[in-house]
């Protein structure tokens, strides 16, 4: 079912870009907030643009060396399924005439589960990056005595977006249940 959903929704190259934008959307938000401040010097900079443009972009290839392979993996997954899913929503959306009950409520479950799973991405130290500036440091702290070091909130957000893609492509397959 979800490969025919996929094939369906797909075939059509105006939802391969939505997924896309979605998808780079996330990841710039997730590679350049925390870097907000440098990306802004070098941006000033007398550096010539091309050395700008490999610096800013060498964010995106040293993930793995920044956080370690398990978040960066995690962190892909999330901006894939996240593009995915913005996608068969949107094409959701238009199928159902839009945005009322169930397509509402499919919005809500991909935005809670894309803030869950990005919760468990961070730095090697304190294992965070989105829990410290909400909550402090005391609870970030409280992280390390967590199994997987706070990596749990990763796991479980995939999870819920794998059940959110599951549930829109339920509702494309067959809208009327």
């Amino acid at each position: 079912m979800l490969l025919r959903v996929l094939k369906k929704v797909f075939s059509s190259p105006k939802y391969v870009l939505f997924a896309l934008l979605f998808a780079c959307a996330l990841l710039f938000l997730i590679v350049w907030l925390p870097n907000i401040a440098l990306v802004r010097v070098v941006h000033e900079s007398a550096i010539p643009i091309g050395q700008k443009l490999a610096f800013i972009l060498s964010f995106f290839t040293s993930l793995p060396l920044t956080y370690g392979w398990p978040e960066a993996l995690s962190l892909y997954l999330v901006v894939i399924i996240f593009g995915i899913n913005g996608s068969l929503l949107l094409f959701y959306i238009n199928q159902a005439g839009g945005l009322r009950g169930v397509a509402h409520k499919n919005l809500l479950h991909q935005i809670g589960a894309t803030a869950v799973s990005l919760l468990g991405v961070g730095c090697a130290a304190c294992g965070t990056l989105f829990l410290a500036p909400l909550l402090g440091t005391a609870f970030s702290g409280f992280l390390l005595f967590l199994p997987l070091r706070g990596f749990e909130f990763s796991i479980i957000g995939l999870a819920i977006l794998v059940w959110s893609l599951y549930a829109t492509a339920k509702r494309i397959d067959n809208p009327y249940i």
